[in-house]
Order: structure tokens, then sequence, then C-alpha cells
């Protein structure tokens, strides 16, 4: 199995992208409401845009997308990303944001990249810190927690990489 990412295009992703728009499950864990599920989609609203595929045998199937937004400072990121319900529970999430991630650093070595999640949102949260991020607010509604390349350079992410081949 490989998991590798490339850049998204709005014109070969587009159908992989509306599973947001039609899936209500998605829509409750990453928005709060109808207006932002479509500011989502617009351009410009993200640094940097990823599709994450998995490979297996040559067959290539898209299973994620994983976006950063841009921070107040200069070097922030903020991480938004999804896997399609029918997709979940299969340990794509951690592989797709720890794809992600590493494009991110490798572009943007010394940036900060920040995770939000709401506080019922558990799997969401141990799968950041799994990955390095570490918790900066915790509070009844949500979580925030940050992550530096050298939080990221952990023995879980180089396990993960040398299992999915992530270069």
């Amino acid at each position: 199995m490989r998991i590798y990412v490339r850049k998204y295009k709005w014109y070969r992703d587009l159908f992989f992208q509306s599973h947001v728009l039609f899936d209500k499950s998605i829509q409750e864990i990453m928005f709060d409401n109808k207006r932002k599920v479509f500011e989502y989609f617009k351009p410009g609203k993200f640094f940097v845009k990823y599709v994450v595929i998995r490979e297996i045998n040559g067959k290539k199937d898209k299973i994620a997308i994983v976006a950063f937004a841009r921070g107040k400072r200069k070097e922030d990121f903020w991480i938004a990303g999804f896997v399609p319900t029918a997709m979940q529970n299969k340990g794509l999430g951690i592989y797709s944001g720890i794809a992600g991630l590493n494009e991110l650093f490798k572009i943007k070595p010394s940036c900060t990249a920040f995770s939000a999640s709401y506080s019922h949102n558990t799997r969401a949260v141990r799968a950041t810190t799994s990955m390095g991020f570490h918790i900066n607010v915790q509070d009844d509604k949500h979580f925030e927690s940050s992550l530096t390349r050298e939080q990221f350079d952990n023995d879980f992410v180089r396990q993960i990489k040398k299992r999915c081949n992530i270069e």
C-alpha cells in the first residue's frame, strides 16, 4: 500500500469533494452551518489543498482531502480535512493527516500547524495527538492543538510513513 498526496485541482476533484455537500455526518463534525460548508469550496480559502490517494496493486482511490488555511501569523496554518463516511474507521484519517502534514512541512519547514476539534469528536483528538500535536486549549466545546516539524518527527509518525510508503 502506498499513500500519497497531490495538489487539489477543482476540475479533477470537485466530484470527490462534493461528499462534503451531501454527507450529513461530515457537515456536523466539520461545520456549524451550511454557509460554512460552501466557504470550504471557495477558491483561495486555503494556502494549499491536497487530495490524498491510496494505491494498492496499481489501483488508485481518492480517500481524503487535507487542506491548510493561513493563521494569524505568516508561518501558522490550520488543518482541515475529511474522509468520506463510507471510508471511515479504517485508519485512513491518520494516514491522510500524516501525508498532508508531511507535504506541508516539506514546503514550509519552520511553520506551525494547528488543529481544532469539537470536544465530542474524541477520535479526532486522539488522531492529532498521536501525530504529535500538543493540546493548547481544552474546554467543554473544543480542543485546539499545535504541531511543529520537530514534534511531527516521532516514532508513531515514522512507523506510519514506513507502512504507507510516504516519502
